[in-house]
């Protein structure tokens, strides 16, 4: 009886350690992927958790997308509720129109020449963005404050 109380007692404690260590090695997991028609993308990295997440991933997606606004201070901080909307070479045809739902912005596109337009408190920067086959392009996009 003593033997199958240390061999439970064994196992019990190898089992909490195993899942206390495995519990610290798991990362926090993205918000779940979106779809625009075919096109895959991801928005948030609300929290240090989250943010660290996007940033462990950002390469495996064609485009990310960063957000952030400076302050009075001269300080950049992050922002949410960026429209961004992308449109082919001709400018014609909407690939993605979405609202962000953080200061990340991960989009899977195919290669190809794209113009991306980003507004967030009314103001639009406009971008002509390449994307290549297996490559990020990451870009930080930054609103200065309102004097």
């Amino acid at each position: 009886m003593k033997k199958f109380f240390l061999l439970f007692a064994w196992l019990f404690s190898a089992t909490l350690s195993s899942a206390a260590l495995h519990a610290q090695e798991a990362p926090t997991a993205l918000p779940p992927p979106q779809y625009h028609g075919s096109i895959v993308y991801v928005t948030g990295g609300i929290g240090s958790d989250e943010t660290a997440a996007f940033r462990r991933v950002r390469s495996k997606y064609s485009l990310s997308l960063n957000f952030s606004a400076s302050t009075a201070e001269g300080r950049a901080a992050f922002v949410s509720d960026v429209q961004v909307v992308i449109r082919d070479q001709s400018d014609s045809n909407t690939v993605l129109n979405i609202t962000s739902d953080g200061p990340f912005c991960l989009i899977q596109l195919p290669a190809g020449s794209y113009t991306l337009h980003s507004t967030y408190e009314g103001v639009t920067q406009t971008r002509q963005i390449t994307i290549q086959d297996n490559k990020n392009t990451a870009l930080d996009l930054n609103w200065s404050a309102k004097p």
